[in-house]
């Protein structure tokens, strides 16, 4: 398993909805990370649409899915740190994503 892989296993794990997962989810994420090493290597869609049907709506990844789930899902909303506001991130490109996953600068 690559360092990659093990970064996208580490964000998945801080995600709030995973303190819903059990042992087989778990297992069914690490038996995945191939296919997001195959991804983050050559992406592209036919290996987007394996990774995407590999970790499946089981895991509630996407704000439908915990819905569909009946996991109440808080919206974000700007906060206060050392007294000045934190705007929610607006969305990364891919290119940004794959280059921090990756630990790489293009």
């Amino acid at each position: 398993m690559s360092p990659d892989a093990l970064r996208v296993y580490a964000e998945l794990a801080r995600l709030p909805q995973a303190a819903t997962w059990g042992a087989g989810t778990w297992f069914e994420l690490h038996l995945s990370l191939p296919l997001v090493d195959r991804y983050l290597d050559r992406p592209g869609s036919e290996s987007f649409k394996a990774l995407v049907s590999a970790l499946g709506a089981g895991l509630s990844l996407t704000e439908l899915d915990m819905q569909r789930a009946r996991i109440k899902v808080k919206p974000v909303e700007a906060e206060l740190v050392d007294g000045e506001d934190v705007v929610p991130p607006e969305v990364a490109s891919l290119a940004d994503r794959r280059a921090r996953l990756t630990g790489t600068d293009d």
